[in-house]
């Protein structure tokens, strides 16, 4: 009586540890629950009873609702599908997270435990919405809307507003769907918008609920300046020169104007000079603005030649032969020098003088090898942008230069013979553009000789 008394008692506790085993197979149909919806999280269950025949309840003790809660059988070898929604309490919902919970499932023989994973959103954590970063030069702006969940919205409504576009969107967007919605851009309009990040907002209505959101996108960076200068009459001269930002960047930009002590005299201009600074007989006048997008800086300079006459004959042919004489917009000059080596080689220096006497811009630079020579390898100044030495020729590259800057390019060539005799390099060219109109400039001719004097231009 005693002996199956004590083996009573050891089967009331090990009771518990012999439950119906299950296979759980899940899958979630919603993996998150939208608070201002009210929407649960939903999962497919697929549960083999590899055990007994047994009655089973799914339940949760870390404040999720487990829906339905009502027990059910699974017989031998069976499988069941079963689709529950998850609610998670009133105090998960303060703070929207993903949530990694226990929840059991009990039978009468015993407890089995498993983990599921939800996310807690709002309605605006569902839904991602912003624009692509926008060119400077583009034609359309693209708005996207990503649906952040496994969630399907049958209708969205959306407007979204920004300093480049503003229009209405209705649509639906599927579980973790992302739209792409193109938008045609005023470029007259977004050309005076200074580059930077600039903010998209966004109203959002679904299923009734409403909310606001916020990104932020680039408009990307250009700076280009475009200058044109226009010179008309002749008693009464009258130069313009105009300015224009065409980038998004705010930028400074120059104006260098030069009178004579009598010119002067007889000049009036639009705007007042920032500078003004007298060098002999020569006035020299600069002005200076800072423009912003699409904004226009023009100088308006007339010199009034009508008194004296002579004055005025004297000046015009002065400013005529002057003219002439520099109508050249870009001055190249080319010399040599002999250089001294220490294996006797016979080698030249070449320098490239370029200078602007107007504002020019795509410079391309070329000079060509002498015949006899090989390029030596490291130079003393910047190096050539390109280097083609299957055809003897050397490339450099100028964005721009401002009237008065130059710059200066030097290599060095040698020749394991020395020639015989007075021989010519090649002329280098230069070709750039002017006012938008492409134009070229030969540099003047060099010789040199085989001694140390070695060359005359």
């Amino acid at each position: 009586m005693k002996k199956s008394l004590v083996m009573l008692v050891l089967l009331l506790a090990l009771l518990p540890l012999i439950s119906a085993e299950l296979k759980i197979e899940k899958e979630a149909v919603v993996d998150s629950f939208i608070v201002e919806l009210n929407q649960p999280a939903i999962f497919n269950f697929k549960l083999t009873n590899l055990g007994n025949s047994d009655n089973f309840n799914i339940y949760s003790l870390v404040g999720v609702d487990i829906k339905p809660n009502e027990t059910f059988n699974i017989k031998e070898g069976e499988t069941k599908e079963l689709q529950v929604s998850l609610w998670p309490s009133e105090a998960l919902l303060d703070a929207p997270q993903t949530l990694n919970f226990a929840y059991k499932i009990k039978s009468q023989s015993g407890i089995q435990q498993d983990i599921l994973t939800m996310r807690i959103v709002t309605l605006d954590q569902a839904v991602d919405i912003n624009s692509y970063n926008i060119e400077f030069d583009s034609d359309s702006a693209t708005v996207y809307v990503k649906n952040m969940i496994g969630y399907k919205f049958d209708e969205v409504k959306a407007s979204f507003h920004s300093a480049f576009f503003d229009f209405e969107k209705t649509f639906s967007l599927d579980k973790y769907e992302k739209k792409e919605f193109p938008v045609v851009l005023n470029k007259e309009e977004t050309r005076k918008l200074m580059a930077g990040s600039y903010t998209i907002t966004s109203n959002v209505e679904i299923q009734g609920m409403s909310f606001k959101k916020e990104n932020t996108f680039k408009f990307t960076e250009k700076s280009e300046i475009t200058s044109q200068e226009s010179t008309s009459g002749f008693i009464i001269r009258k130069t313009s020169v105009t300015k224009t930002n065409n980038g998004n960047l705010p930028v400074i930009v120059q104006v260098k104007l030069k009178k004579n002590i009598i010119s002067r005299l007889l000049t009036s201009f639009n705007t007042q000079p920032s500078i003004v600074d007298r060098t002999g007989f020569t006035v020299y006048y600069l002005f200076q603005k800072e423009l912003k997008p699409s904004e226009v800086y023009n100088v308006t300079v007339r010199t009034n030649f009508l008194y004296p006459l002579i004055v005025i004959i004297a000046l015009i042919i002065i400013v005529y032969l002057v003219k002439m004489s520099s109508s050249s917009s870009l001055e190249l000059n080319k010399r040599s020098a002999y250089v001294k080596t220490k294996g006797g080689e016979f080698a030249l220096k070449i320098t490239l003088q370029v200078k602007a006497r107007k504002y020019v811009e795509n410079i391309n630079l070329v000079d060509r090898l002498p015949s006899i020579s090989k390029l030596y390898e490291k130079f003393p100044g910047l190096p050539p942008d390109k280097i083609d030495l299957k055809n003897n020729r050397l490339e450099w590259n100028i964005s721009n230069l401002q009237p008065g800057e130059q710059r200066i390019f030097s290599y060095i060539v040698y020749s394991k013979i020395a020639p015989l005799g007075k021989f010519e390099l090649p002329q280098a060219l230069a070709v750039y553009e002017r006012a938008g109109k492409p134009t070229e400039t030969l540099s003047n001719k060099v010789f040199f000789l085989n001694t140390p004097r070695a060359f005359v231009d």
